[in-house]
């Protein structure tokens, strides 16, 4: 009786592996929702890294600029963004104006409306420009469209930066007080 009934037990057991084998395609990627991440604070991410891409000029040693300019962008724009600030650096070395970021201050970051990969963002610089004895405070607001790249290899860092506006917001000058000491 047993094997009687075993050639039937052949075409059912490959129809049920079969179906199995579909429904474990179709759910591979599923994921139960109480154990998906969270989605990532790209706007507080975001702040760290423009953040990031002006301490760079702190640093006057090449390869420090560049590794500072490495946490924060990846690809082509890393080499662009290095090579702009090593021609500001040198024009301040032939005794150029010499420029001090104070703050960089985030006012919004928003997913782009018509490509969902980038995000709008705006932020205000602060800082001094200084030559022939003077003192520029400046304080200006930029606006871009970034792409950050979340690749295990980009590691979230920016990948492409278009800036969409720029603008004064304010401008003074003043003397440069020299110490007596």
């Amino acid at each position: 009786m047993l094997y009687r009934n075993h050639l039937q037990c052949i075409p059912r057991s490959l129809g049920v592996a079969g179906i199995w084998l579909i429904g474990a395609f179709m759910f591979k990627d599923h994921v139960p929702v109480e154990d998906r991440p969270l989605a990532p604070d790209f706007t507080k991410h975001t702040a760290t890294l423009l953040q990031n891409i002006y301490r760079a000029y702190d640093y006057g040693d090449q390869s420090d600029v560049y590794d500072a300019l490495a946490h924060s962008v990846n690809g082509p724009l890393l080499d662009e963004l290095f090579l702009k600030i090593q021609s500001g650096l040198r024009m301040q070395e032939q005794g150029g104006a010499i420029a001090n970021v104070q703050e960089v201050r985030v006012v919004s970051i928003k997913p782009a409306l018509n490509n969902p990969e980038s995000l709008d963002c705006k932020w205000n610089v602060t800082g001094t420009v200084e030559h022939w004895g003077h003192i520029h405070t400046r304080e200006n607001q930029y606006s871009a469209r970034i792409k950050l790249d979340v690749s295990e290899k980009g590691r979230g860092r920016i990948s492409k930066f278009e800036v969409t506006n720029e603008k004064r917001v304010r401008f003074e000058t003043g003397l440069r007080m020299f110490d007596d000491g």
